[in-house]
């Protein structure tokens, strides 16, 4: 839905992030540290929404979750209206009906306790009504992704970027309007990965494969959280991987994800132009 990460205390590892909250997929989990269950993650929505059952995706194990909190805000730094989340051992969704329904943008998840070591969370629940269009931040210029230095810039829907330090990936791809996909490789590597910036562009979340786009861990890289922060210096800062010629040449297709469309199904011409331009001179 556009949804992303605004902040989050600890996970067990990169593979088990807050990331894995908002995947909408119940093949994977957001796991607290060992023997520290008592942490908290805030989501923020594609736009402010009229909120009216929030909740979560548990499991049926020692590890599901058990005393939860929920809280909601407008800013992203004052949360108001707190509901409480008494969660069952068991799969499946379970949520709080909120009547009156709240207004906000910024939903905090806060884990009081757990039944063991470990806490598992397979996915956050929010329903309800956009009362405005999603209007994801902007993703041009640096950033700190989990500790390494990246950079992005797009020209109209056309995004491109490296992520340097020990990723040392180049990222081809563009913007529906609601999040980032992209193509990247790395030498002989290479894969896909769709990201979400916060309405305030301070804060990304993003889901990178190997190879496909497929939900099973042989094909998950870590997940990537980001805030701003300083520019990749010109040792971290790759230019001359062509990622666009590279998938062609190597694997004969290329994901036009900087080609956008309007609601209707209508190519949009102008967001556009820049794969229209690529495209045209092969």
């Amino acid at each position: 839905m556009g949804a992303s990460i605004a902040s989050r205390t600890a996970e067990l590892d990169l593979q088990h992030s807050a990331v894995r909250m908002i995947d909408t997929t119940n093949a994977t989990g957001w796991v607290t540290p060992p023997s520290d269950p008592v942490q908290a993650i805030v989501v923020s929505l594609p736009a402010r929404a009229r909120i009216d059952r929030a909740g979560v995706v548990s499991i049926a194990s020692t590890a599901a979750a058990r005393d939860l909190r929920i809280d909601f805000s407008l800013d992203g730094a004052t949360f108001t209206r707190g509901v409480a989340l008494s969660a069952k051992q068991a799969d499946g969704e379970q949520a709080v009906a909120l009547n009156p329904p709240v207004e906000a943008q910024y939903v905090r998840f806060s884990a009081l306790n757990a039944r063991s070591r470990f806490l598992l969370i397979r996915e956050a629940v929010v329903n309800g009504t956009l009362l405005a269009p999603p209007a994801p931040g902007p993703l041009d210029g640096c950033w700190s992704i989990d500790d390494q230095p990246a950079t992005f810039h797009s020209d109209r829907a056309a995004v491109f970027g490296y992520a340097g330090g020990m990723y040392g990936m180049n990222l081809d791809g563009g913007s529906d309007g609601r999040f980032y996909r992209f193509a990247w490789t790395r030498d002989k590597q290479y894969g896909l990965a769709a990201m979400s910036v916060t309405p305030d562009g301070k804060h990304l979340a993003a889901i990178v494969w190997h190879e496909e786009a497929i939900d099973i861990d042989q094909f998950y890289a870590d997940d990537w959280l980001g805030d701003r922060g300083k520019c990749p210096t010109t040792n971290d800062a790759k230019k001359d991987a062509d990622v666009f010629l590279t998938y062609l040449q190597r694997f004969g297709y290329f994901p036009l994800y900087a080609l956008r469309f309007s609601d209707d199904g209508t190519l949009d011409d102008g967001a556009s132009s820049p794969e229209l331009a690529r495209i045209a001179k092969l």
